[in-house]
């Protein structure tokens, strides 16, 4: 009804306690609904299950919201005074822009959120919060987080000022420090990014939730550093208690946080399982050591590891070595990765080492305690192949478990290293910018002999495969994935172990002659990511 401008109702009382279901849309002239208006004895009771207010931009609503605690599904988009909200009866609730409205300005206009607008007391079954894309949303107290008993998970993602330090009081964070607060006592997950959010403040929240178990915190750009032991104002704080429940720390995007006191760093966390650094600069020079000899930084940088489950390492190009021990406190430890550049790593499976862009790496100290290693990844490190080779006659003894391994350079491959990898069960080579194998690396491939997955992957310059693929007698999957200038399959032909073959985004000729295989033997072809019959 888009010329509606008032409703009103004879009897609001006995709408108040009858009303199940309001949906409220496309009424562009409504200012005026009774239950909205600013009268204690006009709020709507608890037994409303569905509440829907779309495009209703002259509305005023003066109650707080949402109206009750009952409320099964909750949309609200488009009135100007009230954020997005969209919540549902499996306890999840979002508020400001998602998928369904990122077209939507009005979360852009600045609004606070207290127990005048928001009711908290009527989400307290809230498990899961998440706040997006409110530039200029503000929360001028926290004292309405006492009301979710039972929130787990918080996000905030690209809202500016939410928590900032020139928005929320200094006596919030006064009670809040003098452990007058109680809050996030139900907290398992938190998550912030895009927010001028201070180191003070998160601190302030952390110390209220003693059983947090994942940390993410993404562009925060007012956090300078980074206290494990101790508190100093302005700097973010984990406070001990949580030593012992956070499994998964993610920071990315911090330029300015720093580690600031305590040397060993992340090594403080006895039930870490996952810890992931991208482009935080300052936080990875804080943790690189001096070399002893030279005395020059930059040289050496030690983080810890779980002996029973190797970590994930990803470096950045300023590094020279690089120093595995083993530290009995990070016993649970999964999974490490520290990024500086590159693209994402998938998530791998426990045991896994990656080495990405460390042009100058040359040595890997540690790695007889390697022992548990299943997967090993070296990509863009130029200088590491002579020191793998220099192990050779250890390969067994090291990695005695090792099944997969990914490479970009076919210089790992020498007969001394491979003789000894009797356990390697997967082999994929990506993004190498050889045109080929040489006759050596070809001896050293047959050496493989419990090889069953060969994988080649962006190969722009492969031009043909190695010429021995036939005596791979125990290969049962081939993979040949966006290798354009590879046109034929060698005339040899293919291990007769060979059960699958998958081409993606090969030449026309190459993708041809492998169609034509399902005439002439019994391989699954597999184009494109569609079976050839």
């Amino acid at each position: 009804m888009p010329k509606l401008e008032r409703c009103s109702c004879n009897s609001i009382r006995n709408l108040n306690s009858s009303l199940r279901v309001l949906v409220i849309e496309e009424c562009y002239e409504l200012k005026v609904f009774p239950l909205f208006e600013s009268c204690g004895k006009f709020r709507i009771e608890q037994n409303l299950s569905k509440f829907i207010i779309h495009d209703c931009p002259q509305l005023i609503v003066s109650n707080p919201l949402p109206p009750s605690s009952s409320t099964c599904k909750l949309s609200i988009a488009r009135i100007s005074t009230v954020p997005i909200m969209h919540g549902s009866s499996n306890g999840k609730l979002i508020i400001g822009t998602d998928s369904e409205d990122k077209h939507d300005e009005s979360s852009n206009e600045l609004m606070k959120l207290d127990e005048n607008n928001f009711s908290f007391h009527n989400l307290r079954a809230l498990t899961h919060l998440k706040i997006e894309h409110c530039k200029n949303l503000v929360f001028d107290s926290l004292e309405g987080f006492r009301h979710l008993i039972s929130l787990k998970s918080l996000e905030i993602y690209e809202c500016g000022e939410i928590f900032s330090s020139d928005v929320l009081p200094e006596h919030t964070h006064v009670e809040m420090a003098a452990g007058k607060f109680n809050a996030f006592t139900t907290l398992k997950r938190l998550s912030i990014e895009s927010t001028r959010i201070s180191g003070k403040c998160i601190s302030v929240m952390l110390r209220h939730a003693p059983f947090l178990e994942e940390l993410q915190l993404e562009d925060c750009v007012q956090i300078s550093g980074l206290l494990i032991e101790g508190r100093e104002k302005a700097l973010l704080h984990v406070p001990s208690n949580l030593h012992s429940s956070l499994k998964k720390i993610r920071i990315e995007g911090c330029n300015e946080l720093a580690f600031q006191g305590n040397k060993e760093g992340f090594s403080a966390f006895a039930s870490l399982e996952e810890l992931r650094i991208w482009g935080c600069p300052k936080l990875i020079s804080s943790l690189v050591l001096k070399d002893e000899n030279s005395g020059h930084a930059n040289q050496r940088c030690r983080l810890s590891y779980s002996p029973r489950e190797p970590a994930i390492v990803h470096f950045g190009t300023s590094l020279a070595k690089l120093q595995i021990y083993r530290r009995e406190s990070l016993s649970c430890l999964k999974k490490l990765e520290i990024h500086d550049g590159g693209s994402d790593l998938e998530s791998l499976e426990a045991g896994a080492l990656v080495i990405r862009y460390c042009d100058r790496l040359t040595a890997l100290e540690g790695v007889d305690s390697l022992k548990g290693l299943r997967y090993l990844e070296v990509y863009g490190c130029p200088r590491l192949p002579p020191f793998l080779d220099r192990l050779s006659g250890k390969v067994k003894e090291l990695f005695p478990r090792l099944d997969r391994l990914r490479i970009d350079d076919y210089s790992y491959l020498t007969e001394s290293f491979c003789m000894h990898l009797s356990s390697l069960q997967r082999l994929e080579f990506w993004w190498s910018k050889a045109e080929g194998s040489t006759d050596e690396q070809e001896r050293a491939l047959q050496l493989l002999t419990s090889l069953q997955d060969l994988c080649f992957s962006w190969g722009e310059n492969l031009t043909y495969l190695p010429v021995g693929l036939r005596s791979l007698t125990s290969l049962k999957r081939l993979v040949i994935n966006n290798c354009k200038n590879i046109s034929s399959l060698r005339e040899k032909g293919l291990p007769p172990s060979l059960e699958k073959l998958v081409i993606v985004n090969c030449s026309p000729e190459l993708t041809e002659q492998c169609r034509g295989l399902t005439m002439t033997s019994m391989i699954k072809v597999k184009i494109d990511g569609c079976h050839v019959n």
